[in-house]
């Protein structure tokens, strides 16, 4: 009798209010009112106008118009019964608008002056979308899987379609200047234009079908790509050949950024590289995170804007004499 009667005050405990722990929605609450939540995945950057924006899953965006002091945080909203934005790139025009790309088959446009008012565009493609970007003249560009090209020259109310129709990820998209571009991808591929994107061409194939994750180019002939293990090429001959460089990791590498005369890299468990003279080398002796880093921005006085994984930082980066590297958590996070 004494077990049931045990039993049975244990059954009416758990199910009575009386017995529950307080909830402590204080905890909740501070991380809401944050500027940068805990599991927040920080993708891609742009700049225009004196505006800073960084886009992320689940519909994140935050902006700074105080060139990365402080940031406000909003949450885009997905159309009537459309699955929730998960933007992974966002890329800046000559107009002001800025543009980011969501997978769910979208490109969510904010035009010039406006805050934070964003309307959605479907992508006329059933393909897997993996990046953009907006060319000098004002034209977006959209590539993805099975050699997926989209461009568009009103704003992408509407697309023309350039696709290969190959059985390939086309991972990056990028302009050098009103002419010349480049895009990369799965199988070492690389496509080069020379007219603005009216055609594109296929470039001599990275070494080992190397897979990019990312590219930038400083010029129509010098570029680097980079990607899974470490691994960064770089061609000074416009994709005519490439060489390898040594870097001091093997996490995956997923954004490379060019800015004066340095190229940053930043990828997985909180791998942020600079390009010296003498090789690759971390920008800070200790991770940034343990995380991955994916969006990357040049910001003014030698500094660079940093967010990945619940994570957005300013790095202060050394000069040639100085081999020291201040991190300073944007206003409104703690640590």
């Amino acid at each position: 009798m004494k077990l049931r009667s045990v039993v049975s005050a244990l059954v009416v405990c758990l199910g009575a209010a009386a017995c529950e722990a307080p909830l402590e929605l204080g905890a909740v609450e501070a991380e809401r009112a944050k500027t940068v939540h805990r599991f927040d995945e920080l993708q891609a950057a742009a700049a225009n106008h004196d505006i800073l924006t960084i886009v992320g899953m689940r519909g994140v965006v935050l902006t700074s118009a105080d060139d990365g002091i402080s940031f406000t945080r909003a949450k885009l909203a997905a159309p009537k019964g459309e699955l929730p934005p998960s933007l992974i790139d966002v890329a800046a025009c000559p107009d002001g608008a800025l543009v980011a790309l969501d997978v769910a088959r979208r490109i969510w446009r904010r035009e010039a002056g406006e805050a934070n008012s964003w309307a959605a565009r479907p992508l006329p493609t059933e393909e897997d979308v993996l990046a953009l970007a907006c060319d000098p003249a004002g034209r977006l560009w959209v590539v993805g899987s099975f050699a997926l090209i989209l461009t568009s020259d009103d704003g992408g109310a509407t697309w023309n379609d350039l696709s290969l129709g190959e059985d390939v990820m086309l991972s990056t998209v990028l302009f050098v200047d009103g002419a010349n571009g480049f895009i990369t991808g799965e199988f070492g591929t690389v496509l080069r234009t020379g007219d603005g994107g009216a055609t594109w061409e296929m470039a001599p194939v990275l070494p080992n079908e190397f897979f990019p994750q990312t590219a930038v180019f400083e010029t129509v002939r010098d570029g680097w790509v980079a990607g899974l293990n470490g691994i960064i090429l770089r061609t000074s001959d416009g994709g005519e050949s490439w060489v390898r460089e040594p870097t001091p990791t093997r996490s995956p590498i997923y954004s490379l950024v060019s800015h004066g005369d340095t190229v940053f890299a930043a990828g997985n468990y909180g791998t942020l590289l600079r390009r010296r003279p003498e090789g690759w080398e971390p920008v800070s002796a200790t991770p940034v995170t343990f995380g991955f880093l994916r969006a990357l921005l040049p910001l003014s006085d030698d500094r660079l804007l940093v967010g990945g994984s619940g994570l957005l930082k300013v790095v202060s980066m050394p000069d040639d004499s100085d081999q020291t590297t201040s991190v300073a958590l944007v206003r409104g996070e703690k640590s």
